[in-house]
């Protein structure tokens, strides 16, 4: 039997380990930690931490943050982040702290509680990541089984509604769960959902896709319905999340666009070719057939390819294979074109990447059976026999050749078009004028506004990949207000340093530097000679330095960051409007009929309008509106409307994708 004494003596032993230094400790640790499969919480350091309570100390979390720091990124996606937060947001305790969170969530999910009151929250935290994923967060999100909990969430939480006859509600939850379940998708996946699964995911979310009139969208039109004014439009609702220590202020994506993108992928299936089809153009006009009409080319040619790209996710050693070139570009502080990882492509960013339309797309739109559609839409409870009959959908492939051009500052843009008190926000014709002239030549696009023929025409470039614009930093409207207000900035801290120079005293009125002011160029010329003549040195030479100093420093705990430097670049390229024209390509029309089309890229959150006009012959279709946004740099998503003169008519809608053909 042990005397107290001996127990006191056992009490105070402690581990070889404790006279090692802190910083081999600390790597002893992380290797401890990063032994067994990297996915999930490390689980394997809790033995570690519980060998002595000297170690215990040393590396616990309030007081190595350094350690869970360095766990962090070795376990999940960092490079994202680097590229879209400030440095200050990026330092070990923060990225100890997202450690934390992201375990915590993984864990809660792998339990697969529907009814767990985190579920929200823990969805929150796989939707960041998510966004972030480069491949290791995914493998982080396998091992939480996140698939499963979605497919189940969805098949049994989606239509939880307060009241029997209610329709489908849309929520963050509901949202997110779509949003996810559609991010995680592979071609994999998609081939072992059971035709069961795949047809009552397909009827679960079809409310959401198909019926316009109860989806949020983001135009400025109220009309009134049963289901309230349409459009709806989204209350900003902040969610409260904390991301990287940091309380971040988010809103949940558009349900009803998830919702598109996932009921087209399941939706999605090769056209069915008769076999006594003409094998193509020539054979059909040698039988006779010389109209609008498809061909077993046409079908072959459609078949090819989903109208869906599922994005790339990535897997945990994805770099292993770069060049040094690319593995520069790909640790850089700032997006720049050419980059391979996932989250270069974000998955749904209120932002629009040059050049992103131009080129072929190919999709489809449905069109709902017209008395069935508004039928839905003018009932106040859920339909009880809605369903893939009711309404009916019919479908129509889509091709469109698309060429994107620019304004460069400080060109004449195009004005914006819409009366708005007459409940018209300028939609019907993609926020252009209603009566404009396009001309196309050269590669310089000119539109004339019709009903204001004594302004000049706007001029627009059209983008061509690799080819630089005409833009000017010297006449650039954004570059000169930026020079100016680096001046101005300038100008204080020269004030500032002379006062402290001179004891306090202000400085004499003859060394004093003015701000630029309103006499232009001479007063910012004047201004700039002053400055140098004072500092003794070149204004443009000491503006970075000065602006940097100025600039939030880095933690001093953040000492494992290796070569990666933190910040965020934004190069000016004078794009001031973007606009698009095409048309359908001349064997695409002779299958699904000729169009030409227009529209206007909204620049705040880079909704695209596109007006389809039908040419040669016109055929059954009238002009219609495509609004959606670019998913995953891939996919062209939304709603199509037929466009009415009557601005309170409430139009038929329909849903449609298109994606680039690469």
């Amino acid at each position: 039997m042990s005397t107290p004494s001996t127990i006191r003596s056992m009490a105070i032993q402690s581990s070889p380990l404790c006279t090692l230094p802190l910083e081999l400790l600390v790597e002893v640790a992380l290797q401890v930690a990063l032994l067994r499969t990297p996915a999930g919480p490390p689980s394997d350091i809790v033995s570690l931490l519980l060998s002595c309570k000297e170690i215990h100390d040393s590396l616990s979390f309030a007081h190595c943050a350094t350690l869970y720091a360095r766990i962090y990124q070795s376990n999940f996606d960092i490079r994202a982040p680097r590229r879209r937060m400030d440095s200050d947001d990026l330092h070990a305790q923060n990225y100890a702290a997202q450690l934390r969170k992201c375990c915590i969530a993984l864990k809660r999910l792998r339990r697969g509680d529907l009814e767990s009151e985190f579920l929200q929250d823990d969805l929150w935290t796989a939707w960041l990541m998510a966004l972030e994923n480069d491949g290791k967060n995914g493998e982080q999100l396998d091992w939480a089984g996140l698939d499963d909990v979605l497919r189940r969430f969805i098949l049994e939480k989606l239509w939880e509604v307060h009241e029997p006859d209610d329709w489908p509600q849309e929520s963050a939850v509901n949202a997110l769960a779509i949003w996810l379940f559609w991010y995680r998708l592979s071609s994999d996946k998609l081939y072992a959902l059971s035709n069961e699964q795949r047809s009552a995911i397909l009827e679960l979310v079809r409310p959401y896709a198909l019926i316009a009139p109860r989806a949020l969208l983001t135009e400025r039109q109220k009309v009134p319905t049963p289901h309230g004014f349409w459009p709806l439009y989204r209350i900003p609702e902040d969610h409260s999340v904390k991301h990287y220590g940091n309380q971040l202020y988010i809103t949940e994506p558009l349900l009803a666009l998830g919702a598109q993108l996932l009921f087209f992928t399941l939706y999605w299936q090769p056209l069915i070719i008769p076999p006594n089809m003409p094998a193509n153009r020539a054979d059909a006009e040698s039988r006779g057939r010389t109209g609008v009409g498809e061909t077993r080319a046409d079908l072959e040619e459609y078949n090819a390819s989903s109208p869906v790209k599922l994005l790339e996710k990535g897997d945990w050693d994805w770099d292993r294979d770069l060049s040094v070139e690319e593995r520069e570009r790909e640790d850089a502080p700032r997006w720049r074109r050419g980059m391979r990882s996932p989250s270069a492509r974000p998955m749904f960013v209120a932002t629009y990447e040059f050049g992103t339309l131009t080129g072929l797309w190919k999709g489809l739109h449905l069109s709902p059976h017209p008395e069935q559609y508004f039928a839905a839409v003018r009932s106040v409870n859920f339909p009880a026999d809605f369903s893939a009959e009711n309404p009916h959908v019919f479908m129509h492939p889509v091709y469109l050749q698309l060429r994107e051009h620019h304004s460069i500052s400080p060109a004449r843009r195009a004005p914006c078009g819409g009366k708005p008190n007459d409940n018209d926000d300028g939609i019907n014709h993609a926020w252009l004028p209603s009566s404009h002239e396009l001309r196309e030549a050269n590669g310089i696009v000119r539109l004339r506004d019709l009903q204001r023929l004594s302004e000049p025409a706007a001029v627009y470039e059209t983008y061509v990949e690799g080819r630089k614009n005409s833009h000017d930093p010297e006449t650039c409207n954004v570059c000169v207000a930026k020079q100016k207000a680096a001046d101005a900035i300038l100008t204080a801290k020269v004030e500032r340093h002379q006062k402290k120079a001179s004891g306090g005293a202000s400085p004499s009125r003859k060394s004093r530097v003015h701000s630029p002011g309103a006499d232009g160029e001479r007063e910012l010329e004047n201004t700039r000679s002053s400055i140098s003549a004072v500092l003794g040195q070149d204004v443009d030479n000491l503006l970075g330095d000065v602006l940097r100093e100025d600039s939030p420093s880095s933690s001093e705990d953040d000492d494992y960051e290796g070569e990666y430097t933190i910040g965020r670049e934004v190069t000016c390229v004078g794009v001031q409007d973007i606009i698009i024209t095409g048309e359908t390509r001349p064997h695409h029309g002779d299958a699904w009929y000729h169009f030409q089309c227009y529209g206007r890229i909204r620049q705040w959150d880079g909704l695209v309008a596109l007006v389809r006009v039908p040419q040669r012959p016109p055929g059954h279709f009238g002009v219609y509106i495509f609004r959606g946004y670019i998913v995953g740099g891939r996919n062209f998503v939304g709603s199509w409307r037929v466009r009415t003169a009557n601005t309170l008519a409430i139009p038929l809608e329909g849903p449609f994708i298109m994606s680039r053909v690469e």
